[in-house]
């Protein structure tokens, strides 16, 4: 790997913002036995009551896959209770979406499962992973159809770019998808993921689980999108665990990943975060097919180098919002999309990229018309960054 390479992924794995611990129990969670005193190790380093629900999540399966050998005898109940717990609201969460998924099938509308609730319905079944929402995609002739039966039987909905967070009891939102990839909403036909799906029942409901080589290429872009782009300063263990767990048990077909990521157009945001999965967790990554899987993306600094230009951009874009203010928001806005479509657009000719600028910018802005674009993306900015405070 070139010298300027492993420096750009040396970049990548600091925004992953994991310490030594995080590591570890993450490498502990993939080992094929756990030595006790390694765990002990674990919560002598850690104050459980400081840790996040991701890491308590993650640190609550390390507990079970031991036995619980290793856990001080003082924390063994709690540890107990915190896997008790996510299991209530793991099925708390699956019922609720359970019961929009019976509304949906009466109506004709097909549901593919997205992210955590496809790892936890179809991948990662014994495991107590811990999901923050339910994300479901529908087709995108359905979803108009889809968002107005759901409030018709009582659910909130706040709309957003491509997908409508739906919520009829307090934290327990379902998060319903226009298109089962984000980048799908600049116009990627996605009738492989749909057609590569497979049926699965659950408690009576039939559901659509995606193939194993199109949710890993959702993860990793939605990770990739998480820390180059949002620039998140949480540890973003879940989608290190979640990849790490697909590749390891459940089969993936690299040839099949390259089809299905340059399918959605998202070939060089996987390998970049392949590549990083490999620096986490040493050995999860077949080197060599990955290199043979994606030819031409090894090594790629120039495309490293953008993200790299883009990721300092989107730091100080996000540093403007959370400031509060909207002058240098709003100057900063137009680099941001246009950094974000170039990601998309990444392989096109330069030329092409500015042309489909335009339409870009009217469509994340959900302007009916060109004339309507300037008081619309005002409208947007303005509330974005309302949202934006009340959240920090």
């Amino acid at each position: 790997m070139a010298a300027s390479t492993v420096s750009y992924l040396h970049f990548f794995k600091t925004a992953l913002h994991l310490n030594g611990t995080d590591l570890k129990l993450l490498r502990l969670l993939f080992a094929p036995k756990i030595d006790p005193q390694n765990l002990a190790d674990i919560f002598a380093r850690f104050k459980v009551d400081e840790l996040r629900q991701e890491e308590v999540s993650l640190l609550s399966q390390l507990c079970i896959k031991a036995n619980y050998q290793g856990v001080p005898p003082a924390q063994r109940p709690r540890m107990k209770g915190v896997s008790r717990y996510f299991v209530t609201l793991n099925a708390r969460q699956t019922f609720t979406f359970l019961q929009l998924a019976e509304l949906y099938a009466q109506a004709g509308i097909e549901v593919l499962l997205c992210k955590g609730i496809a790892m936890r319905l179809g991948y990662m079944k014994d495991q107590s992973r811990h999901m923050w929402d339910v994300d479901i995609a529908v087709r995108p002739r359905d979803y108009e159809r889809a968002v107005a039966l759901a409030r018709q039987h009582g659910y909130a909905g706040k709309p957003g770019m491509h997908a409508t967070t739906l919520e009829k009891e307090k934290y327990l939102p379902i998060d319903l998808h226009s298109y089962f990839h984000k980048t799908s909403v600049k116009g990627i036909d996605e009738g492989g993921v749909w057609q590569r799906s497979r049926r699965l029942n659950i408690h009576g409901q039939k559901l659509l689980l995606p193939g194993v080589e199109d949710i890993l290429a959702q993860l990793l872009t939605n990770a990739f999108s998480n820390i180059v782009i949002e620039g998140n300063t949480r540890p973003h263990l879940k989608w290190i665990y979640d990849a790490g767990w697909l590749i390891r048990f459940a089969g993936v077909s690299w040839p099949l990943l390259f089809k299905v990521a340059q399918e959605l157009r998202v070939a060089h945001f996987a390998k970049l975060m392949l590549l990083l999965l490999e620096e986490v967790l040493p050995g999860t990554v077949n080197m060599a097919a990955l290199d043979k899987a994606f030819p031409g993306y090894e090594n790629n600094n120039t495309l490293f180098a953008h993200y790299y230009r883009s990721a300092i951009y989107f730091k100080r874009y996000f540093s403007a919002k959370q400031s509060g203010k909207l002058s240098k928001y709003i100057l900063l806005w137009p680099g941001f999309c246009w950094h974000y479509h170039r990601y998309y657009q990444y392989g096109l000719p330069l030329a092409k990229q500015i042309e489909l600028f335009p339409q870009y910018i009217k469509t994340i802005m959900g302007a009916r018309s060109w004339w309507g674009l300037p008081l619309a993306s005002i409208n947007k900015i303005a509330l974005r960054m309302k949202r934006d405070r009340e959240l920090c």
